[in-house]
């Protein structure tokens, strides 16, 4: 394997994690990696990670755990 292709899938590897975690957009994943959305997204269908599901997850805990910390000093 060659470096290049080493920092390919690091590259890749990186970009699946943070959108399954719903903390990035593929847009944004594209733009920070130097690569295209529609890389980022067919990254994501090989890796069975639906980008809008996952950050939909992620925005909702935030919410709740903002929502928590409201309720316990109001």
């Amino acid at each position: 394997m060659t470096m290049d292709s080493r920092i390919r899938e690091q590259t890749r590897r990186a970009a699946v994690s943070a959108i399954r975690r719903g903390r990035l957009t593929a847009a944004e994943v594209a733009d920070l990696a130097g690569t295209s959305r529609q890389l980022v997204q067919y990254w994501c269908t090989v890796a069975r990670v639906d980008p809008v599901r996952a950050r939909r997850r992620y925005l909702a805990a935030e919410w709740t755990e903002a929502m928590a910390g409201y309720v316990k000093r109001a």
